[in-house]
């Protein structure tokens, strides 16, 4: 008779048996769903454990259940539950290879995504600088309804001298100066000494007042101040000059009364003349009857950049005179036989701005590589200038905001036939857009 065959139900944690069991039984514990493929089996004879899943036949039906499931994982050795992380991640990591690849499209990932972003943060920066050169032409509609005309560029000095020249008597009283107080900026309008040239110490608390109004976002340069004392030339001119973006459209002429005759627009009569004549002048000025051009058809206020350092005079709200707060000299006319080198919006000729101490800031910077470009002599000829890509902001007479392209119309300009910029500029010239 042939001896039956016994087996015992276990696993190699406890080495407990359960059992023993015939091959017939196995198969009839199977087909009731109570074994797993974690299972042992001891064989007699065989003396050692099996694994279960080496009997051919059983179909393995039971699942653990859930709280047998949680037993498991929770009771078992943390050594294990590191050995078994620690391979996971041996068998699911990266290669090198696409580790750089991962690297790699990241990369042009984040190249195809920072032009995007700069190009929303100018958007952000050039949109607060149209509503800034806005609330100026608010001012100057405001000090107009209380005046019946717009304010002087610049007043006339008490002292009879050249206004480009570097006296302190030049600095006068301009047109920002004269609308603070219709802009709520009644505190720092206070801080005026009328009886004394802004260049004067008691005016120092005025002219040193940063006004937000004044800043566009976009220039990097207009939070460090003019400091006259840092070049001998300006000592007169003092310290601590705020700086200013925003211009005062005043004549296609010089600001100068012998320079370059017909475009000396000091001289006599010479801001009056249709082919010079802008808004805003020096001890002149214009109502808005006087744009017979038409207010929207003639700019008012354009941008300007800020001096590049503490001894570039240019753009300083508080500041009388060309390059400072307004702009003369900026047209593309060729009058009298004469032509001027600041043609147009952001030009660059390589002498583009007569401004002080130039010869100094070209020591230490290309200047026609800053798109700052400028010769060295009196503040009396100045042009629009932005750092927004592709041209400046302006505001016409009526108020309203216009972005004007760099590759505007400048030349040929004549009288008889005007470029589009000279049009803008101009208002009495008879030739409106």
């Amino acid at each position: 008779m042939q001896k039956a065959v016994h087996w015992y139900l276990g696993n190699l944690k406890d080495k407990k048996k359960e059992g023993p069991y015939t091959p017939q039984q196995v198969r009839a514990l199977d087909a009731k769903g109570r074994l797993t493929k974690d299972m042992f089996v001891w064989r007699e004879g065989l003396e050692q454990w099996v694994p279960i899943t080496m009997i051919k036949g059983l179909k393995f039906k039971r699942k653990p259940s859930w709280l047998e499931s949680f037993k498991e994982a929770a009771f078992e050795p943390i050594h294990s539950r590191r050995n078994s992380l620690f391979h996971s991640v041996q068998v699911k990591g990266f290669t090198l290879i696409e580790l750089l690849v991962a690297i790699a499209i990241i990369g042009v990932l984040i190249g195809l995504l920072l032009p995007a972003v700069q190009s929303a943060r100018e958007a952000a920066r050039r949109m607060s600088c149209s509503n800034n050169i806005k609330q100026l032409a608010i001012g100057l509609h405001g000090f107009s309804d209380a005046n019946h005309r717009l304010p002087y560029a610049s007043h006339k000095n008490k002292k009879s001298i050249r206004p480009d020249s570097t006296s302190s008597h030049s600095r006068t009283i301009n047109w920002v100066i004269e609308i603070l107080p219709f802009m709520e900026n009644e505190t720092t309008y206070s801080l005026l000494n009328r009886n004394e040239n802004i260049a004067d110490g008691s005016n120092e608390g005025l002219r040193s007042t940063s006004i937000e109004t004044m800043l566009c976002p976009s220039d990097i340069n207009n939070r460090t101040p003019f400091n006259g004392t840092s070049v001998s030339r300006t000592t007169a001119y003092g310290d601590n000059w705020a700086r200013g973006n925003y211009a005062a459209n005043a004549s296609l002429g010089l600001y100068s009364s012998f320079l370059h005759a017909p475009l000396n627009a000091l001289r006599g009569n010479n801001w009056n003349d249709p082919m010079l004549r802008g808004v805003m002048g020096y001890g002149r000025t214009s109502s808005f009857k006087h744009i017979t051009d038409g207010t929207s058809n003639t700019v008012m206020l354009a941008e300007i950049r800020a001096g590049i350092d503490e001894r570039d005079s240019r753009g300083c709200w508080a500041m009388s005179g060309a390059c400072s707060s307004e702009l003369w000299g900026h047209g593309g006319i060729k009058y009298g036989g004469q032509v001027l080198d600041a043609p147009g919006p952001n030009a660059n000729t390589g002498a583009a701005d007569n401004c002080l101490n130039c010869n100094e800031l070209k020591k230490s910077y290309n200047m026609e590589a800053e798109n700052m470009s400028c010769y060295n002599y009196t503040n009396n000829e100045a042009t629009a200038r932005s750092m927004h890509p592709g041209g400046v902001l302006s505001c016409r007479v009526d108020g309203s905001v216009h972005f004007i392209s760099d590759d505007i119309q400048v030349s040929p300009s004549i009288p008889k036939n005007l470029s589009v910029w000279d049009k803008l500029m101009l208002s009495t010239d008879g030739q409106p857009n």
